[in-house]
């Protein structure tokens, strides 16, 4: 910045007054107070405006912030519904037929989740020592909403055909669990949908998990009462890990252009988990959505108003 006094007499103290303040500081004998007065002047803008994006820059940070942490309390508690549950066997592979993709003692796992029935009444059977859900004809409500597991591929979708579906669940006092899911009229057109990772020409044929005698702290058996139960609601009262015996879980797959070729594998079960499944709630989804997107309109505005600075 300069300073310009000059009254057009051209005396030496008129050019002296032309001079930058911190030059016009060394003639008053003054460096100090001149440095100090140019700096203020030429630097207030540039320091305004530092202040300026430093201050916005610290809030949209944090209004991020809070937008990513209330969507994660709002994912984890009031947007996710536990609805479905889901059962997971472990084990590991006893024998397996050339084609399957397994090898002897080779860990695995599969899965099934089993549906919430509500609104729809279940379809089974209550005896003395069991609960029994079954899903045998297409006007039965679904069962199983997906099955798969180690060595599967695909998008498991319900059966649809004149002995199709056949799936059950059976839940014992002794604290014996049976999961099974076949098809009883295999065709190209009719299938699961889920093949084998090792051979997509041959699509799963059955899952037999029977048996399984399921051992925890605290746990003496399934509990029973006069009607059959929601499967997924009756299961969410035995969410947990247990450790398991019971029969070699079979597992078949048939060949999609020849249903005469078919492969085989057998699992050794060694535990068991039953877990809810988070279904993501719409109207939770939407104010995580508002938040994040209210979050990134304020960076936005921020790096217009920063560019025309």
């Amino acid at each position: 910045m300069v300073l310009d006094t000059n009254d057009g007499s051209g005396s030496a103290a008129t050019a002296a007054a032309k001079l930058p303040l911190s030059r016009l500081g060394a003639y008053l004998a003054l460096p100090d107070v001149g440095n100090l007065l140019c700096r203020f002047c030429s630097e207030r803008t540039s320091m305004t405006s530092s202040l300026y994006r430093f201050a916005s820059s610290l809030i949209c940070r944090w209004a991020l912030a809070v937008a990513v942490l209330s969507a994660s309390l709002l994912l984890t508690t009031g947007a996710a519904r536990a609805e479905n549950m889901k059962i997971t066997v472990s084990g590991t592979v006893a024998t397996a037929d050339p084609g399957m993709g397994f090898t002897v003692g080779q860990p695995v796992s599969l899965f099934w989740e089993v549906n919430d029935y509500a609104p729809a009444t279940p379809v089974g059977d209550v005896t003395g020592d069991r609960y029994f859900w079954e899903e045998e004809n297409a006007t039965d409500p679904a069962l199983y909403t997906s099955v798969g597991g180690t060595g599967i591929s695909g998008t498991y979708r319900r059966l649809s055909g004149p002995q199709a579906p056949y799936e059950d669940l059976l839940a014992y006092t002794t604290g014996i669990l049976e999961l099974f899911t076949d098809n009883d009229d295999f065709s190209a057109a009719v299938n699961h949908g889920i093949f084998l990772t090792a051979n997509p020409d041959y699509f799963v044929f059955t899952i037999y998990a029977r048996n399984l005698m399921l051992s925890a702290p605290g746990f003496s058996g399934f509990a029973l009462g006069a009607t059959l139960p929601n499967p997924a609601e009756y299961l969410a009262g035995y969410a947990g890990s247990y450790s398991v015996t019971g029969d070699p879980i079979e597992f078949t797959a048939t060949n999609i252009n020849d249903t005469n070729l078919r492969l085989k594998a057998t699992f050794t079960p060694t535990s068991v988990s039953i877990a809810p499944v988070p279904e993501i709630d719409p109207a939770g989804m939407g104010s995580v959505l508002a938040l994040v997107t209210g979050a990134l309109g304020l960076l936005e505005r921020r790096q217009l108003k920063s560019k025309v600075a």
